[in-house]
């Protein structure tokens, strides 16, 4: 690989922290670099031998992200796509499970009669990297520009960043000194610096020593402690950056760039100055104000079952940190001008028949303006989120059902409504109601075509009236179409459908001269298109 035409790397490490901190920073900063004017790459490294999140644990590990292409990442991805506004690939994800499949796959080809060494291991992140350098930025740009700057977030606690394999084929890049900067985040605990030196210690032994650090803290810090903090990682105390609090995350750019941030990057990337920086900088500033200035309050309970972490008895949000942040971008919106208040409610305390918690839960779907239930897995708090989707119907309050809990406000309708039961288990429900729905052998996952059926329906208008829209999925289960007459007679509208798509994105020819016949009729609403349908 050479040196000479590769984007600048910025390296951002933080042991300590959680995986919001380590998503939110990175883009914020990905922020400041494109009010410049440059193209902005991120990369998430994972120490971990999973090859991605599919399988993790959100109680755990928080929400499990899907990528246009239906790779399932970490929950960093929502932060980078949200906060920068672009799109990222599989090849931006890279765990070390990624790189010893990539190794073995390489086996028969490279190393047939050789022993698998480290120098291999070594090889295969910087060809894994050289992926994304060569990768355009965002396929809806239509200049498609390479990176100028590739943001390396590199996860994993310290025990784990030290393993020396990822740190090896990074410092392929320290060579260039002006094209390479290390940045390393940590958090302060009751004005405590052991987490910082811990990493300080790790570091030095491996020969890495971190350029600049951002700490994060409840309140500011002081300019004395600042000094400590650079005394204890060997820099000048300009390169000590505090980062507090925020109830808006787009005012972490604004607080890095006030302690001159971008100055320091840009000296040691030598980097210019964007001529619409300043305006860039001042527009972002009018949003975050705007925002706060609002002063009607929405509240939404979100009803979930990944609120209990192992080793915490408070609520852990962050498996729904999607669903938190999109509902703030919603409220803020000019559409809608308000605040959002998130009413935080467990499935499983639905369940609980005259308890307190029980009680407690009710109480808040009564307080809520509208309910959403997002996705899951498993029969773990399944009846409870039933009851929140009948609350919902009985009382006419706007409900949104996302996969999982979409199952669960379909499967409720078919037992209450139309009268199809299937006893109270989880699974007989579900088979009673829904069908597996394998697209090439497997869920179906990533963006995918929707297409509407109908002109006369709110989602319709809230899409800005386009016949089609891309949206993602991840889903394993569709509702049983043999049953979708009984649904339709019942009062449930079907206003939009997707079809299977192949790798390529395309649907069958079947399904085409389907759309067509149903496009024929201009139908304005979606009986016609279900009396073709019967026919296939």
């Amino acid at each position: 690989m050479s040196l000479r035409n590769l984007p600048k790397i910025i390296l951002i490490t933080g042991g300590d922290m959680n995986n919001i901190d380590k998503g939110i920073i990175p883009a914020s900063i990905g922020v400041l670099l494109k009010a410049n004017g440059y193209n902005i790459t991120v990369v998430k490294m994972d120490p971990c031998f999973n090859r991605n999140s599919i399988n993790l644990d959100p109680s755990k590990y928080g929400e499990k992200y899907s990528l246009d292409d239906g790779e399932i990442v970490s929950i960093n991805f929502g932060y980078y796509e949200r906060i920068l506004g672009q799109i990222f690939t599989k090849h931006n994800y890279i765990t070390r499970g990624k790189i010893d499949d990539y190794v073995n796959n390489q086996n028969e080809i490279k190393y047939t009669g050789d022993k698998i060494r480290s120098v291999n291991v070594v090889a295969a992140i910087l060809e894994c990297l050289e992926k994304v350098f060569n990768q355009t930025i965002d396929d809806r740009n239509p200049n498609k520009p390479l990176p100028d700057i590739c943001i390396i977030e590199l996860g994993g606690a310290d025990n784990e960043i030290s393993d020396k394999k990822f740190l090896k084929a990074l410092s392929e890049f320290k060579e260039v000194k002006k094209n390479f900067i290390h940045i390393h985040i940590s958090k302060l605990i009751c004005g405590k610096t052991g987490f910082l030196e811990t990493s300080i210690k790790m570091f030095r032994k491996q020969n890495w020593l971190p350029e600049l650090i951002i700490c994060r803290s409840e309140n500011p810090i002081s300019d004395v402690f600042k000094k400590c903090l650079a005394k204890i990682a060997d820099i000048e105390i300009e390169k000590v950056i505090n980062l507090p609090e925020v109830s808006n995350i787009k005012s972490v750019a604004i607080i890095l760039q006030e302690q001159n941030i971008y100055q320091i990057i840009a000296e040691k990337l030598q980097l210019k100055n964007g001529p619409n920086f300043d305006e860039n900088i001042s527009k972002l500033k009018k949003d975050i104000e705007k925002a706060d200035s609002y002063t009607k309050v929405v509240k939404i309970a979100l009803v979930g079952k990944y609120f209990n972490h192992p080793c915490s008895s408070s609520l852990f949000l962050e498996s729904y940190e999607s669903m938190v942040q999109q509902l703030k971008i919603a409220a803020a919106d000019k559409k809608c001008s308000c605040k959002v208040e998130i009413l935080f409610v467990r499935g499983q305390d639905l369940e609980n028949k005259d308890s307190d918690e029980m009680q407690k839960a009710q109480k808040l779907l009564e307080e809520a303006n509208g309910i959403l239930i997002p996705g899951g897995l498993g029969s773990d708090g399944f009846e409870g989120l039933m009851k929140a989707c009948k609350y919902a119907r009985e009382n006419k309050k706007p409900l949104l059902s996302i996969c999982y809990g979409m199952q669960c406000a379909v499967i409720e309708f078919a037992q209450n409504i139309i009268g199809i039961h299937a006893g109270e288990s989880y699974k007989k429900a579900l088979k009673k109601v829904n069908i597996e729905m394998p697209e090439n052998g497997n869920p179906r996952r990533g963006a995918r075509t929707v297409t509407f059926l109908t002109k006369n329906s709110k989602l319709f208008e809230l899409y800005g009236c386009k016949p089609f829209i891309k949206e993602r999925n991840w889903n394993r289960m569709e509702i049983n179409p043999s049953l979708v007459p009984s649904y339709i007679s019942a009062g449930l509208r079907f206003v939009a459908v997707g079809f299977d798509e192949n790798e390529s994105g395309e649907i069958s020819e079947t399904l085409q001269n389907l759309m067509s016949r149903a496009r024929i009729h201009d139908e304005v609403d979606e009986v016609i298109f279900f009396n073709i349908f019967k026919y296939i």
